[in-house]
């Protein structure tokens, strides 16, 4: 987790981060759980990876009531699916599960 106060740098130094990965070898995959609401830089991400060349893809999770054990085992291999590099996850909190939303 990064955590810290509005304007400590938390979004670059992870964009930094997860470009340092992707160019380092193109086998890595990364994977960003960020969660929605006001003011989350989702298009920093953005503008940061397609500067760098570095192919991503954007999934939203939806919280739910269901089985939680099913919903994580079905988000790795939705993951695992993914050709691109780094998958965004956004996440939507309602009662602590998910539902994936493709």
């Amino acid at each position: 987790w990064i955590n810290g106060p509005a304007g400590a740098g938390k979004t670059v130094l992870l964009c930094g981060k997860m470009i340092q990965l992707a160019q380092s070898d193109k086998e890595n995959k990364i994977v960003l759980l960020r969660f929605t609401g006001k003011g989350n830089n989702s298009q920093l991400n953005q503008r940061a990876l397609d500067k760098a060349n570095v192919q991503y893809e954007e999934m939203i999770a939806v919280t739910i009531y269901d089985n939680e054990a099913a919903s994580y085992s079905q988000l790795g291999e939705l993951i695992s699916d993914k050709e691109s590099q780094v998958i965004i996850i956004n996440m939507i909190d309602y009662n602590g599960n998910f539902e994936l939303i493709t």
